[in-house]
């Protein structure tokens, strides 16, 4: 008995020194991954934008304005989308006259040697100097399109065209989406909706059903982010499941924070239970969350956020 009760000393003491050491190295590292992350946020602005001299953030990891000295010389997009292999973040530049600057893969997951190839200068230059109707493949638009699709690879060229499109959409000419098809989004299948807030303090609830049956919830809650509020919203199954999510804004640090809203992260949450809607790091157990490098604190904070409001849910 003597023996075990050391053996456990030693491990809780050991156990102790392991995790000071971990938040001391995360202490002393984060900074850096910041700034390294928006170093390399400036280097890929100027990629698309090489005439730049300054790039103001209109939307926090989304949308640019650029100057070339004091005068505004366009702006920078950065938009993701599904590809054949899972999404892919693309930032490109556009010009006074709505036409394409250049095009940049920031991340995807295609197939090596197929639709890995949209990263190719080949492929990514047919880009420079079009318009929006002109960003369409050949083959999708005979009249208008000037795009050849990768070889094998028609759904991963699509994916980029309509990234683009979706993005100088977003940047010219913004869709504001009624109340109804926002709650769709994050519950599919409902098709009609009904507000239910007064039945709850602190979040905005909607009972979403199909025809007479309830299918489901929505919810609309509000995280205390890194730099500022963080509005979420997800929808909930009867079985209490996350059916899916969305930011709908926040102040988090632009091309860092900011990657709270990005597919690959907010995609980890579709089918979660409140259990599992937790970070690795936080709950080894159950947690089925993945944190967003550099930005734990803002990936926490919606992961919460999400809990906390599931559980006020009757």
């Amino acid at each position: 008995m003597k023996n075990l009760w050391k053996m456990s000393l030693v491990l809780l003491v050991t156990c102790a020194l392991a995790a000071g050491c971990l938040a001391f190295v995360y202490s002393a590292t984060k900074a850096r991954i910041e700034k390294q992350a928006l170093v390399e946020k400036n280097e890929a602005l100027k990629e698309v934008m090489p005439e730049a001299t300054r790039f103001d953030e209109v939307v926090p990891g989304k949308k640019w304005k650029v100057y070339k000295d004091a005068v505004e010389i366009g702006m920078v997009v950065e938009v993701s989308i599904q590809g054949y292999g899972g999404p892919i973040r693309i930032l490109f530049g556009i010009d006074p006259n709505r036409k394409i600057t250049r095009v940049k893969i920031l991340e995807h997951n295609e197939t090596p040697g197929l639709g890995a190839k949209i990263r190719e200068k080949k492929f990514l230059a047919q880009f420079d100097g079009r318009d929006k109707a002109e960003t369409a493949l050949k083959k999708d638009d005979a009249q208008n399109g000037k795009i050849d699709a990768l070889s094998g690879a028609t759904i991963s060229s699509r994916a980029v065209t309509g990234a683009v499109n979706k993005g100088l959409q977003e940047a010219f000419e913004p869709v504001v989406l009624d109340n109804e098809a926002s709650l769709q989004e994050v519950i599919t299948w409902g098709k009609s909706f009904k507000d239910i807030s007064a039945e709850y303090t602190g979040i905005k609830v909607w009972a979403a059903f199909d025809g007479e049956k309830e299918v489901g919830k929505v919810i609309e809650t509000t995280a205390k982010g890194y730099a500022g509020p963080i509005v979420v919203m997800f929808g909930l199954s009867d079985k209490k499941k996350i059916t899916g999510i969305k930011i709908i804004s926040h102040k988090e640090a632009g091309g860092i924070g900011s990657a709270i809203d990005r597919p690959d992260f907010l995609w980890q949450f579709r089918n979660r239970s409140a259990k599992e809607a937790a970070l690795k790091a936080d709950d080894p157990v159950n947690g089925k969350i993945d944190a967003v490098s550099g930005a734990t604190a803002s990936a926490r904070a919606v992961t919460q956020a999400v809990r906390d409001a599931i559980a006020l849910v009757k």
